[in-house]
């Protein structure tokens, strides 16, 4: 596969980056909800906020094999770089 592009109406064309629509909120109203991201195997960029996070986590913790189903919005990569510097860079997983 290959990484994924859009074309953002303020921003040009850039890397897709696939965000949880919580995190996309803190775009529009500038209030942090805590970011966490990783970059999937074709080297786009993955983001959720704290809420999302948690869900995740307290389905492993229930051993639930089920993937949890998300609202994924889209940005380029400049629109979610204020998103990134709102919430003190996030967590980066590899």
């Amino acid at each position: 596969m290959s990484k994924k592009r859009i074309r953002c109406a303020v921003h040009g064309e850039g890397d897709t980056v696939f965000v949880c629509d919580h995190t996309l909120k803190s775009l529009r109203d500038n209030a942090p909800r805590g970011l966490y991201q990783w970059q999937n195997e074709d080297g786009n960029v993955n983001a959720w906020c704290d809420e999302c996070n948690a869900r995740m986590e307290r389905s492993a913790a229930n051993g639930n094999p089920v993937p949890l189903k998300f609202n994924i919005e889209t940005l380029c990569p400049v629109c979610f770089e204020g998103i990134r510097r709102l919430n003190g860079g996030g967590h980066l997983y590899k």
